[in-house]
């Protein structure tokens, strides 16, 4: 009995560090994506360099890229946000050094 109430209380643990993110698309479709505390702020990072980046996390890149809209644990907007840099046209770097767009 003891094993059964320390997984109830290791359950209700992890329960409270993880995210949840309910994805729209264009055509009705509906995709939940969930992990652990922190794991849209990680999408942020990889967004502008996916080298590092898992073929997990890129498969949820290419999802809320896809994506229309969202609802977060919390009522957050991280996704909303990461839509747009990823949706938002990018300026090669060379123009930005010498001024040009």
């Amino acid at each position: 009995m003891t094993v059964l109430r320390r997984l109830r209380a290791l359950e209700k643990r992890s329960a409270d560090f993880a995210e949840s993110v309910t994805l729209r698309f264009a055509d009705g479709s509906i995709l939940q994506q969930s992990g652990r505390q922190g794991f849209i702020l990680r999408l942020f990072r990889l967004s502008d360099s996916c080298s590092d980046a898992s073929p997990e996390d890129l498969r949820v890149l290419n999802s809320i890229r896809q994506s229309t809209s969202s609802e977060e644990s919390g009522n957050g907007h991280m996704c909303d946000l990461l839509r747009a840099l990823l949706n938002s046209p990018c300026t090669p770097p060379d123009a930005a050094q010498d001024g040009t767009k």
